[in-house]
């Protein structure tokens, strides 16, 4: 089980409340923060407030039911609870040291498994959803030389290279070397991707890290911001 902090400070409710809204928009949230100052103030304002913004209108239209905010964000307490998986909000001192060093990191990460990894020392590994056999080789060969070597490899839980590359990271005989792997996802934490193989799990029992920016299936992870996670761990 994960040790997590279950309790949500209201200026941490206010963070999550925003990038909710703004559907993890990383501009809108930037934009309204430097407007209003604090995440609970700029989440209190007024639609028009936000509208005078240039907000865009689906965000608009979400801030106007916050009564639906509020209930993501007890279904988010209630999970931190349970112990289904834990926040890293920016101004934490366990936030992730690399990616608060980019230009404009998320204000909020969801994880699952082992956070301890996200400090330690990463290599990235990336590539075709269609690699050649030799390719796959050679990934899963270079990941586990790696894992033994002492570094964390980074990767996005794809079908291919990514996909190789976890799982040599995740082949090692001693148990010392187990877990060390971070999978960034392209979907929200609440959902259980890659659905088509085990590797979701099989990263979490052996001791590594599921990373993701944002909570639902529906909320809006790039393809950008999904690379700038990989790389910017590294």
């Amino acid at each position: 089980m994960m040790a997590v902090t279950s309790s949500l400070s209201d200026e941490q409710r206010a963070v999550l409340a925003l990038w909710t809204e703004v559907n993890a928009s990383l501009s809108a949230y930037h934009k309204l923060i430097t407007s209003f100052g604090t995440a609970e103030l700029a989440w209190y304002a007024k639609v028009d407030a936000w509208r005078q913004l240039g907000i865009h209108h689906t965000h608009l239209a979400r801030h106007e039911q916050s009564e639906q905010t509020q209930a993501s964000i007890d279904k988010i307490q209630q999970a931190l609870i349970e112990g289904r998986y834990g926040l890293l909000f920016s101004d934490q001192p366990d936030y992730p040291v690399q990616l608060s060093q980019i230009y404009d990191p998320p204000p909020v990460l969801f994880y699952r498994g082992n956070k301890a990894r996200l400090h330690q020392a990463q290599v990235a590994i990336v590539g075709s959803r269609k690699p050649t056999a030799h390719a796959q080789k050679i990934t899963f060969d270079i990941a586990q030389y790696l894992a033994q070597a002492g570094y964390i490899i980074t990767s996005g839980l794809a079908m291919g290279v990514d996909k190789r590359a976890h799982l040599g990271a995740l082949a090692q005989a001693n148990a010392e070397y187990q877990g060390r792997t971070i999978g960034v996802m392209g979907t929200g934490i609440e959902v259980n991707y890659p659905n088509h193989h085990k590797l979701f799990a099989q990263i979490i029992e052996q001791g590594g890290c599921i990373l993701v920016n944002c909570c639902r299936i529906q909320c809006h992870i790039s393809i950008r911001f999904h690379g700038v996670i990989v790389w910017s761990l590294d």
